[in-house]
């Protein structure tokens, strides 16, 4: 029997609604089941798989722990979700056991300053990885690629980065044979699939990361995440260093340009490891940035979930991003402002050059002789007028203007936030 969708949802390719359909029928016949991996059970998988046995730090495991006990007692994911969803736990796992051995092995690595780096923070869905794309054009600066975060243990020596590197080729190959409709289309409409990677995946093997909210919905870990101690966020963010400190071990740069929505509740913990870090946050009216998040959290839900819930998407999403609002400005109130720059989506929409002018003024950051014409071949081929365009409406997801208004009415005062 078909699985229920929203009529909201994008199709799914016809391979994955037949995994997903053929899947419940062998449930029910008992001949399939992703139920009943503890901790432990995945943490040998890894070890086994790698022939690898040091984690690092272990404490890790506790939160761990906590995805794997929602896993077990929820039961809205598809059989997709449920792969996806240990798919990415298995990964981090055996990512940890490769960086912790080249940490014991090259303890040179842990010494490698990450200076100045640019981190562009704001709402999802602000502009954020326009931005940032915009900021990639410098010569020889660093970000995160999908292919390196996956496999940041080089297969074939020398090859980091090149045509010759299989884990980019692999990746690139992969981009082109996705359909160009349906799903991936709706996917490519928000988030375009060959764009710069978040931070967030950097913060996967620590098991402290808000995606699993998206990827996975559970209540519960939503409920020990707002709970976790300044502590424990601090030690995620030494991990995240340690990441960065690795990938630029294998390939440096002059520096990095990363982007993450979810810095903006720890700006503090980013500055302690990162003092000299160059901020840019992104405003736009809460209006397209709340509504907008919805639709990229719902279509990705329509993969991962049996029955998504466009209503209690809404809910949840508009309560995360409050959450973030109050968080952010008490961090901004308190945090010296020399490290903030601030940019609103409308004046990055229209007058994009200008604002990467004045980013590098404020920073005093030398502006290299071919960033202007890499800049505006850019922006002639990919800006505008070859965006494609992402649907979506308040009313889909229960939501309504004075209802958001009114939960960011202090930030809108505060940046000084105009409503489109």
């Amino acid at each position: 029997m078909p699985i229920e969708k929203s009529h909201l949802c994008p199709t799914l390719p016809i391979s994955l609604r037949l995994i997903n359909q053929v899947a419940v029928l062998l449930k029910k016949a008992g001949l399939l089941s992703v139920r009943g991996l503890s901790p432990e059970k995945l943490l040998k998988f890894a070890q086994e798989k790698t022939k690898l046995t040091n984690f690092g730090d272990e404490r890790f495991v506790e939160h761990l722990r906590v995805i794997m006990r929602t896993f077990e007692e929820d039961n809205h994911l598809s059989y997709l979700g449920e792969r996806t969803l240990l798919s990415l736990i298995k990964s981090a796992l055996n990512r940890r056991l490769f960086l912790e051995r080249d940490f014991q092995v090259h303890p040179e690595i842990l010494q490698i300053p990450i200076k100045q780096p640019i981190v562009v923070v704001g709402f999802p869905r602000t502009g954020t990885t326009l931005l940032q794309t915009l900021l990639l054009h410098h010569p020889g600066c660093r970000w995160l690629r999908q292919w390196e975060i996956e496999e940041p243990f080089p297969t074939v020596p020398g090859t980091w980065g090149s045509s010759k590197d299989p884990r980019r080729w692999r990746f690139e190959a992969g981009i082109k044979k996705l359909p160009q409709n349906g799903f991936y289309q709706a996917l490519n409409n928000i988030h375009p699939l060959d764009s710069p990677e978040e931070c967030w995946q950097l913060f996967v093997p620590t098991f402290v990361f808000n995606e699993i909210l998206i990827i996975a919905g559970f209540d519960r870990y939503k409920q020990w995440l707002d709970n976790i101690s300044e502590h424990t966020w601090r030690e995620v963010y030494h991990y995240y260093k340690q990441y960065l400190q690795y990938l630029s071990w294998h390939q440096p740069g002059c520096h990095w340009v990363v982007k993450y929505p979810g810095h903006i509740k720890n700006l503090g913990t980013l500055l302690e490891l990162f003092p000299d870090a160059r901020i840019i946050q992104l405003h736009r009216d809460p209006n397209k940035f709340v509504p907008s998040s919805c639709s990229n959290t719902f279509i990705h839900q329509c993969m991962f979930f049996k029955n998504p819930n466009p209503k209690k998407i809404g809910s949840e999403i508009l309560t995360v991003l409050s959450e973030w609002e109050r968080k952010n400005l008490a961090l901004r109130k308190a945090l010296d402002p020399k490290s903030f720059y601030d940019v609103h989506y409308q004046e990055l929409v229209e007058t994009p050059m200008e604002v990467v002018k004045n980013i590098y003024d404020y920073f005093q950051m030398e502006w290299p002789v071919e960033m202007e014409s890499n800049l505006n071949q850019w922006l002639i081929n990919r800006h505008e007028k070859n965006r494609p365009h992402h649907q979506y409406s308040l009313a889909q997801f229960g939501l309504t203007p004075a209802k958001i208004t009114r939960e960011f009415e202090e930030y809108c005062e505060y940046f000084r936030v105009r409503y489109e």
